[in-house]
């Protein structure tokens, strides 16, 4: 019993799309908070400012691809399951990529970049 994506109001797109990609970041900040503990603040805020500009872009990825103009448009709850996905996995790869440039940019010896310049 499922509907035509084409027949569904424009405004449950949006919320769907938007409450998918807002749960991306939640379980991402929830699962990623776990890991950072004990170190300065730095990191965390590092986690959750990438975090928030990739899930921003995606979102907006979520609403272009799923506009209601759009004829191959995935129906509300697995539209919602794999932008929810998406967002994760997103976080996960860019989160973990500036984490690792940010090790081996101190690893080499190089100064900091950020601080108090004498």
């Amino acid at each position: 019993m499922s509907r035509d994506p084409e027949q569904e109001p424009e405004s449950t797109a949006l919320i769907t799309r938007s409450a998918a990609t807002a749960l991306g970041l939640a379980l991402y900040l929830f699962s990623a908070a776990k890991g950072v503990e004990g170190r300065g603040f730095e990191v965390p805020l590092l986690t959750a400012a990438v975090s928030v500009q990739v899930t921003f872009f995606a979102g907006l990825a979520a609403l272009h691809c799923d506009a209601p103009e759009t004829r191959k448009r995935l129906p509300d709850p697995p539209a919602a399951v794999f932008w929810t996905g998406a967002v994760f996995c997103l976080n996960w790869g860019a989160v973990t990529f500036f984490r690792q440039t940010a090790r081996l940019y101190a690893e080499f010896g190089l100064p900091p970049i950020y601080g108090p310049v004498i």
